[in-house]
């Protein structure tokens, strides 16, 4: 399922303060282009969106915007 609503600056900021896109897309096995689709809100899934946010230590939450979180739950 593709994520429509979420903050895509947000998320690239969050991941610029550790990582590069080169070096998240190797620790998980995308292509860079993935990542830069992501970050630019062209497309991305609510598993990729998870997957970024886990590897950067950030919780999805803090890009879901509120549209994104009303079908959407989080179970730790």
């Amino acid at each position: 399922m593709n994520a429509t609503h979420y903050d895509h600056k947000k998320l690239a900021k969050l991941r610029e303060e550790k990582i590069t896109q080169k070096e998240l897309a190797e620790q998980l096995g995308v292509v860079e282009m993935t990542i830069y689709r992501a970050e630019n809100g062209i497309t991305a899934s609510y598993e990729l969106l998870l997957r970024i946010c886990n590897a950067i230590g950030a919780d999805i939450r803090e890009i879901l915007t509120v549209e994104s979180t009303k079908n959407f739950s989080i179970t730790a």
